[in-house]
């Protein structure tokens, strides 16, 4: 069963829900409302803020903001715990580099995610995303971190919100090489965000009838 998008309800605080299910994020419609009701707009001109105004901002904080979003800490938490894909060495890499290669599959590897945004549901939200494909090591490359850009991916301005930072740092990693030619035929993608996780697994069928 699906739901009509006219059946979003808003609640007495201002939340949008679901109105045939009552829930914020829905995975029987496949919606989720979670990040709707963020601030999109400049709350003195009522309008999105232009690209160069973001720019200003981001000069000012520098490299700040990531680093109190630091996400890369975050994956680094993680890393090491999970025996299933230990380091070990991607042979036909160019050079052959250390990877985290599947025990018991040596074409199946994994990467790390993660975003973060701070001050959401704030006029001046920033988020930043990473993922890391290899243990840390000197004088190697084998983690990648970026502020979120304001320009979604069909060029429209929008503020960050929770969920676009967990979806960045994901489709970077697909983008970042060509893994393939690493010799590896699977990649499995290690994240902490639940809408990541149930928006490919259960709820993109709900979201492809919608168009």
């Amino acid at each position: 069963m699906s739901c009509p998008w006219d059946t979003t309800l808003r609640s007495a605080d201002g939340c949008l829900f679901c109105g045939a299910h009552g829930l914020i994020v829905c995975g029987r419609c496949g919606v989720d409302y979670s990040d709707l009701d963020d601030v999109d707009e400049d709350p003195i001109e009522g309008r999105l803020r232009a690209r160069e105004e973001y720019e200003d901002d981001v000069d000012r904080a520098g490299s700040l903001d990531i680093e109190r979003l630091d996400p890369i800490r975050h994956i680094e938490m993680s890393i090491g715990r999970d025996h299933l894909f230990p380091a070990d060495i991607a042979h036909k890499a160019h050079p052959p580099s250390t990877r985290f290669i599947r025990v018991d599959d040596p074409k199946s590897f994994l990467i790390y995610t993660s975003g973060a945004c701070f001050g959401k549901g704030q006029a001046e939200p920033k988020a930043g995303w990473a993922f890391i494909f290899g243990p840390q090591e000197r004088n190697t490359t084998s983690a990648v971190r970026e502020r979120l850009e304001y320009e979604g991916p069909l060029g429209d301005l929008t503020n960050p919100t929770s969920n676009r930072p967990e979806l960045r740092a994901i489709i970077s990693a697909l983008r970042y090489r060509n893994w393939a030619s690493e010799g590896f035929t699977t990649l499995t993608l290690a994240t902490d965000s639940e809408y990541v996780v149930k928006g490919a697994t259960e709820w993109i069928r709900a979201w492809l009838q919608r168009g």
